[in-house]
């Protein structure tokens, strides 16, 4: 088959263009793509558009409770240096639908992102189930819920496409189903606990904001996870 003449050429001019063209202009390009076409595919669209609002606000977040984070991607470095998983128990004497929030935002904002080889646990001293009142908040936020009762209380929660749902449930200290080794311990209210077998322990309470309501408190923690993430991608 015969090629047009004109074909050759003007695929040359077309790659002379693209050598010219800005380097600045490909990097904004191709982030934009990645973060609007790519990215936000993968999560559910209420919880994207909740995730570019909370873009804005990265700057608010305090000096110690960055030092917080930083703790924590720390342990996470750590531990892909020396080819283990990355464990993190959130941990509160009383408040478990703190620990399940911070649970929950911080699976969603690890998969946003693509960070592997890390798991989180909900752990508090009274092992407190999960409540009603929990699960409709997170629903609130653009998770989807499914009741998945075998024993005690859990819950299944989607949270974006192609991903295994997380298995909502709480557990008390040592448990069956939570590590006994090998993970970081992040506080997330007043307490002080001594878990046996915890490489570090962060302090980063949510009680310090006072008495915030559920779509609050979702905002704080979730703006911290994706801060958190987004840093270890970087």
């Amino acid at each position: 088959m015969t090629k047009h003449p004109l074909l050759g050429t003007g695929l040359m001019l077309l790659l002379l263009m693209l050598t010219f063209l800005p380097g600045q202009l490909f990097g904004q390009a191709n982030n934009t793509l990645s973060l609007t076409d790519r990215k936000g595919q993968k999560i559910y669209p209420i919880i994207y558009n909740r995730y570019k609002e909370l873009r804005e606000e990265y700057p608010t977040v305090s000096s110690p409770r960055i030092q917080a984070l930083k703790e924590m991607a720390f342990y996470f470095r750590s531990q892909q240096k020396a080819g283990k998983p990355a464990r993190f128990i959130f941990y509160a004497d009383q408040n478990a639908q703190t620990i399940q929030f911070t649970m929950a935002w911080a699976t969603v904002a690890a998969f946003y992102y693509g960070v592997n080889q890390v798991s989180f646990y909900a752990v508090s001293g009274s092992g407190e189930a999960i409540q009603a009142n929990t699960i409709k908040a997170l629903e609130k936020m653009g998770f989807i819920a499914y009741n998945d009762e075998y024993g005690r209380l859990q819950f299944q929660l989607h949270y974006g496409y192609q991903q295994q749902p997380l298995k909502m449930k709480s557990y008390r200290p040592q448990e069956k189903g939570t590590p006994l080794e090998d993970y970081c311990t992040v506080i997330v209210d007043a307490s002080s606990p001594l878990l046996k077998g915890s490489d570090l322990t962060v302090y980063l309470p949510y009680n310090e904001f006072g008495e915030l309501d559920d779509f609050a408190l979702n905002k704080q923690i979730s703006l911290e996870m994706f801060y958190l993430f987004k840093h270890l991608r970087d």
